[in-house]
């Protein structure tokens, strides 16, 4: 996120930014994660938002140099495929609701 800017609004820029994706978040709270992880405090939070997509992934343009792919995939290979514990507990949460 950039400086006092929205976790939402960095969401849709972020989407645009890293895979030319325009989103639009429901209007559902985020699952949001944090996770301090040393002795100082210093730590890290997630937002994840849901955002329907109906269109073709082979539209989709990845950032060069960051993206290597973009796939859709459904929500349980997504949660086995996570790399990111913020990721997967996002994932499994939304799965639970």
């Amino acid at each position: 996120m950039d400086t006092e800017e929205h976790p939402r609004e960095a969401c849709i820029r972020e989407a645009l930014e890293e895979v030319g994706l325009e989103v639009h978040p429901s209007e559902d709270a985020p699952v949001v994660t944090q996770r301090i992880f040393n002795n100082e405090g210093i730590s890290f939070v997630s937002f994840t938002y849901t955002a329907p997509w109906n269109g073709d992934v082979s539209a989709l343009t990845p950032l060069e140099g960051e993206i290597s792919d973009v796939e859709m995939v459904n929500l349980d290979d997504a949660i086995k495929r996570s790399v990111s514990m913020f990721d997967r507990e996002a994932l499994v949460a939304f799965s639970q609701r």
